[in-house]
């Protein structure tokens, strides 16, 4: 198992360094793949993936709208403005009591977006939480390659490539929960791998 790197040249790995990378390449592929999106970054979101005129266009229907509505009533939830669990403004015939809908209501994204919007806005909130689910999945999958690979190097362009996956791309700019929660992947078997290697709890 030489060709496997351990747990302690794991942690003697530059962390910080790893941090800036991924975050300066997904920076720099969120711009390439989604121009001319960084030109609206506070004023608008996508529609779809595909690259079309530089036109903007007022409310689109589309997924894209269904998930920011969702992740703008956990912002309304955490701001007290609307009950816990209660999505009033959706399908509602009269009685708010009808309206009550236990469930995760796409956090950890959503919690994303409720920070970020706060700080630029509901398009800036969205565009934000798709850029950072795109920098955590290369981050993670550096991590969990890196475990199983002498080369940082040949790691961090292998995760480049994973996260060029067009897939990903389609189903996050087309507004669909799964392209942002591609980031679970490489986390959950980096989870996996700490938990069964090092007999880890944390993991």
């Amino acid at each position: 198992m030489s060709g496997i790197i351990t747990p302690c040249n794991i942690q003697a790995m530059n962390f910080k360094r790893m941090l800036l990378i991924s975050l300066v390449v997904s920076l720099g592929l969120w711009i390439l793949f989604t121009w001319p999106l960084p030109r609206y970054l506070s004023s608008g979101i996508p529609a779809a993936a595909h690259i079309a005129a530089s036109e903007t266009q007022m409310m689109i229907p589309g997924d894209h709208l269904q998930f920011l509505y969702h992740c703008w009533l956990a912002k309304d939830m955490l701001a007290g403005k609307t009950p816990v669990f209660y999505n009033l403004y959706e399908f509602n015939t009269g009685n708010d009591l009808l309206r009550y809908q236990p469930g995760a209501y796409f956090v950890p994204f959503s919690l994303v977006y409720a920070l970020s919007s706060w700080l630029g806005g509901q398009a800036f909130g969205w565009n934000l939480t798709g850029f950072i689910s795109i920098w955590l999945t290369f981050l993670f999958t550096w991590l969990l390659l890196r475990r199983y690979m002498q080369s940082n190097i040949i790691a961090g362009i292998s995760s480049i490539v994973a996260i060029t996956l067009p897939y990903r791309w389609i189903s996050m700019l087309g507004g669909s929960p799964t392209g942002f929660a591609m980031m679970w992947i490489p986390l959950l078997l980096l989870g996996i791998d700490k938990a069964v290697r090092e007999n880890s709890i944390w993991g």
